[in-house]
């Protein structure tokens, strides 16, 4: 069990080095909404607990992807260590971190981190916590709280049933920008409270076009039962935030996704 934070060249953990179906996106991830809802979420988390807290802070941020996040965390007297499992992501993250000795980038699965109880902030964005299927979510939790210190805090948002019955009900969506196109087909089932995605990356190349196609899940967690995973791992909720970070207008009553900053307050974790 790894006891501090790694230097900042990439780090991999042999078991989490295999194809990811975020390696085929990572070319061409960075679009509009992916990036504002990074930055978002590093603003709410500034405003609401980062900006409270004071001294020397260790950060891992939990499926960091292409290191958006990461990168607007650190700041004086801040060390992140940025994790996902998906090696095309990190690539990318690397080259956002450029370099920096205030980051460590690491290749490992979530469900499995390689870590003691070394960090002050863990934080999870981009629904990071809706790519585990209902039966490891208990066990993501337990994840995430055991790399606290005692008195540690975790930021995360999570997707509401809402979201997915309004965007990925039978929904196609394409998103574009200088990297590439990003072309997805959603399909929402209510009864297994999972969205399916077939996603289509084609990336503009020297040679031409890039095409990549990958078929990936994700799933609906109830309120309440993110709560009973988080008060058994010892994890108390501070603060839930309603947030809609689309700008377009919604329904009346639409809540998109929801914000949780929670303390840990009980160990040590078995």
């Amino acid at each position: 069990m790894t006891k501090g934070l790694p230097n900042s060249r990439l780090s991999a953990w042999s078991d989490a080095v295999t194809q990811q179906p975020y390696d085929l996106l990572a070319d061409v991830y960075d679009q509009e909404i992916h990036v504002r809802t990074a930055h978002e979420f590093g603003h709410l988390v500034e405003q609401r607990l980062l900006g409270a807290l004071h001294g020397p802070l260790r950060i891992l941020d939990v499926g960091c992807g292409t290191g958006v996040l990461a990168s607007s965390l650190c700041g004086p007297g801040r060390r992140v260590a940025a994790l996902d499992r998906s090696l095309g992501m990190l690539r990318r993250a690397e080259a956002r971190l450029n370099g920096s000795s205030r980051y460590a980038v690491l290749c490992a699965d979530m469900t499995a981190l390689p870590f003691a109880a070394a960090f002050d902030v863990v934080t999870a964005c981009n629904e990071v916590v809706n790519q585990v299927p209902p039966a490891q979510l208990d066990r993501l939790v337990r994840q995430l709280g055991s790399v606290l210190r005692p008195g540690g805090w975790l930021a995360f948002d999570a997707l509401t049933a809402e979201h997915f019955r309004r965007f990925w009900d039978r929904r196609r969506w394409e998103e574009r920008n200088g990297l590439g196109l990003l072309w997805m087909e959603c399909d929402w089932s209510e009864v297994r409270k999972e969205g399916s995605v077939s996603s289509v990356a084609i990336q503009n190349g020297p040679t031409g076009l890039r095409i990549r196609t990958v078929t990936f899940a994700e799933y609906q967690h109830d309120r309440e039962r993110i709560e009973e995973c988080l008060a058994a791992s010892g994890l108390a909720v501070i603060d839930r935030v309603a947030w809609n970070q689309y700008p377009e207008p919604q329904p009346e009553g639409f809540i998109d996704r929801h914000l949780w900053i929670c303390q840990r307050v009980q160990g040590p974790f078995v």
